[in-house]
Order: structure tokens, then sequence, then C-alpha cells
């Protein structure tokens, strides 16, 4: 295991168990120096630091890269708090998506001016998703100017579009966008649902009265999902663009991903922790608190995702972090859908994977570090225990018992939809660069601990 690029005196040696490659832990330590890792090995043979950490028995990994994170479509909400967020949970780089409060960024201006705030607020690494907006084609090759990591385009208006000014595309309007991304070879990420089926289906249950909670399911059967991915897939097949799908409810539209990736279109797919936790009846417990685009979905759906996450279908597993307060709950339609989930996104996937048996440690660590961080050709900058890595990690106790309780999260919305929830596995801190960004629940990090991450070329 003994690895050293460097006989220098290190800031830094931290000690515990090294989550690396293979199916089981090993008892060592990491060099860090300069920000990156420069040794792995045994301590004793790393020489001295100027300051050293042994964490004991506990895990070492390499921090989490959220690939779908949205930190300021909620008025509360904001780059400070979802990275607060993402200290706690282990989560060492986020991709932000468009739908901003005020406007998607578009053009590299655009994408600037957040880049300039972002630097100023957030407590962990970043890269950035441009917008796709009707009208605007023409300015997304410009995008990649400002060092993008993807680009995202709805086949749903997932909120009301005055919020974010960003609508579903017309399906002439997403193949063109695709053939224009395809020229940049970044990913495109699609949230795939057939827009006119929801509006059909939402108009129906509205004029019968049917505004309750679970209208919200009934208005997205899952053919709403299934032809939307289908049609993307045929549309990215036709246009050679990278195409990842977003939060991905059915087992059936990663079932298609698979068939056609065996035909050699370029698509990776994502599911989230709420669909592999909870299932539509979950509003009996938590109110509109569930709401969530697409909707949570039947018992058979979620033992469904597990198999096809433990036999490699799920590429990934993000968090689609999208705070909002519920206030609306007479008429469920009329309430913004999101949940915090950047701070659970490392404890459930750990807690229901590795702690029940379901997936391996080097499983949950492909899912949530280094198969977003090569999507997003941040790799192996991220997502990794190597030598000229970034020290980026996260050290969780793989035995602490603890409850998700939203009034003890970071965000200000203190709403959760998994409420409630026992969990075995919990983050005890965060290094960020070399930097202890987060300790025993404690954010120890500053504002502007994060810098900006651009897209690699592998």
């Amino acid at each position: 295991m003994s690895q050293n690029r460097t006989k220098n005196h290190l800031d830094l040696l931290l000690s515990g168990n090294l989550v690396l490659d293979d199916e089981h832990p090993v008892k060592g330590s990491l060099g860090i120096k300069n920000k990156k890792i420069v040794a792995i090995g045994d301590k004793n043979s790393l020489g001295k630091a100027d300051k050293e950490i042994d964490f004991g028995d506990l895990l070492i990994f390499p921090g989490a890269v959220d690939a779908h994170c949205h930190s300021i479509g909620y008025e509360y909400e904001g780059f400070t708090s979802s990275t607060r967020g993402a200290a706690a949970g282990g989560v060492t780089t986020i991709n932000d998506h468009p739908l901003d409060l005020g406007g998607a960024p578009v053009t590299a201006k655009d994408l600037e001016e957040k880049k300039m705030r972002m630097a100023q607020e957030v407590h962990v690494d970043y890269c950035l998703t441009g917008g796709v907006v009707s009208g605007q084609l023409a300015d997304l090759p410009g995008a990649i100017e400002a060092g993008i990591v993807a680009y995202k385009a709805l086949m749903h208006s997932t909120a009301d579009p005055s919020w974010y000014h960003m609508t579903a595309l017309e399906d002439w309007e997403l193949l063109k966008s695709f053939e224009v991304i395809s020229q940049t070879k970044l990913p495109v990420i699609v949230h795939a649902e057939n827009e006119n089926l929801i509006a059909h289906y939402t108009k129906e249950l509205r004029s019968q009265g049917k505004t309750y909670p679970a209208a919200h399911n009934e208005s997205r059967p899952d053919i709403t999902e299934i032809e939307a991915v289908s049609r993307a897939i045929c549309f990215a097949g036709a246009s050679n663009v990278h195409l990842h799908l977003a939060h991905l409810s059915l087992p059936q539209s990663f079932i298609l991903a698979s068939e056609a990736r065996q035909k050699g279109v370029l698509v990776t797919a994502e599911t989230c922790p709420h669909f592999l936790v909870l299932t539509m009846d979950r509003w009996k417990d938590v109110g509109a608190r569930y709401k969530i685009n697409p909707p949570l979905r039947s018992e058979e759906a979620r033992a469904g995702l597990w198999r096809l996450l433990t036999d490699g279908y799920i590429n990934i597993v993000a968090s689609d972090h999208a705070p909002h307060a519920p206030e609306i709950v007479d008429d469920i339609f009329e309430n913004p859908s999101g949940s915090p989930g950047i701070e659970t996104l490392v404890p459930l996937m750990f807690s229901e994977g590795v702690s029940k048996g379901n997936i391996s440690l080097s499983r949950f660590t492909q899912l949530v570090s280094t198969n977003p961080a090569k999507m997003l050709k941040i790799y192996p900058q991220k997502g990794a225990i190597r030598i000229g890595s970034d020290a980026d990690l996260m050290v969780l106790d793989p035995k602490k018992k603890w409850t998700i309780e939203g009034h003890n999260l970071q965000t200000p919305c203190k709403l959760t939809v998994f409420e409630g929830i026992p969990v075995v596995g919990r983050v005890v801190s965060t290094f960020v660069r070399g930097k202890q960004v987060y300790l025993d629940g404690e954010i120890i990090g500053q504002p502007g601990d994060g810098q900006f991450v651009a897209r690699g070329t592998n």
C-alpha cells in the first residue's frame, strides 16, 4: 500500500481505516502537503508532519461529490447554508444547478457572476452547471468559457417559471440543444418528465377537487417518467451527446438507460436517497413536505432500485438538494417541490446501503464520490484517495446511531422529508484540500474556504 511522492515535511498526517479501491478498509495513514495527498502508507514510514490526527478505527473515505444541488432556489437558503450542510455531511464538492431564483445562469457572464458570489460564501469546493433556456440556445457554446462541468435542460417545468425563467423545452429545442452541446463534449443533465401528460393529469385532478397530498403522485404516473427518459435517450442517440438523466425514480428508467448504453449511446443516470429510502405513502408522516419531482414511488419500485444499484445499473446517487418550506397544504399543486438532502446523502447511503449489507464499501464510494467526479470530469482531482488528488476526505463512524431531525440540519428550511428516519453511520469530520472544515457536529471552517473547480480533460 505504501506510496510516497515526497520526502519533505508534511503539513498534515491523518490515520484511520482507509477506504481505497478494494472491498476492505486498510489501516494506514495519509500524508498531506500543499492541499494534496502526497503519501499513503504506514504512519511510521511517512515522516513528520506539522499536525497529526489519528481517527483510530473510523473510516476515511474520499470526500463525496454531490452532482445535483440547488443552493438558491429558495429565498432563505444560500450557498453558505447549503455548503455548511455539505461539510456536515461529508460532501467536499457540490455541482450547483441553474434553477436559481431570479433566473438561470446561461451565458459565460451569468456564470462568472455566480462564481464570484459563491467564492465568498462556500465552505466546500464547487462546480457549476449552465442552464439551457428556451430562446437562448445560441449562448450555449460560450458558457464553457466559465469552466462549467455540464448543462441542464428541463423536459418538465418543475416549478413556477417566473421563479427561475427556465421552462421545459419543446422537442425541437431539446434536440437542437443536444446537437449544440455535443460539440462541447460536456454532458447535458436532463430532468425527464413528460410536460403535457403531467399538465393534463393535474388539470383533471383539480377539476375533480382532488388536491390532497397524494394527488401529486396521481398526477405523475410511471409513464410520465418512462416516456420522457425514452425520448431523451432517442435524442441523445441522434445527437451523439453525453446524456445524464437526473433523479430517476423507477427501475424501468435505468433499464432503458442500460439498454441504450449497450447500443452505444453515451448515457449515465442517477437516483437519490429519497427514492431508495421512502415510498409514496410518506405523505402520511410528513404531509406536504414529501412533494418531490419526480414523486416518491411504490415499495416495489424502491426495492427494484436497490437491486439495480447492487448490480451496477445506477451510476450515481445525488441529493437533489432543494430546500423549501411548504406553506400551502390545502392544494398540493400550489406547494413548492423539493427537500434538503445534501447533509443526509452520505449518512443515508451508508446506513441503508453498507450497514444493511445492500452494497459494499467500494460500491458506496463509487456512487457518492468516484462516479460523480468522473461524470463531471473532475476525477481524480476529486473523488479519490490517490497520490496527487486533492486532500478532500470524509471521516465516518460506522457504528454511530442517530435520527434525522430537521431542526438539527444546517439549512434554514429546518424541514426534511427524512424526518424521524433512524441512521447507522455518521460523518465525524470533513477535510477540504487538507483543511478541516467540520468536526463532531460543529462547522469549524469559514465562508470562502471553498474554491471553484473547473472541468478537466479526462
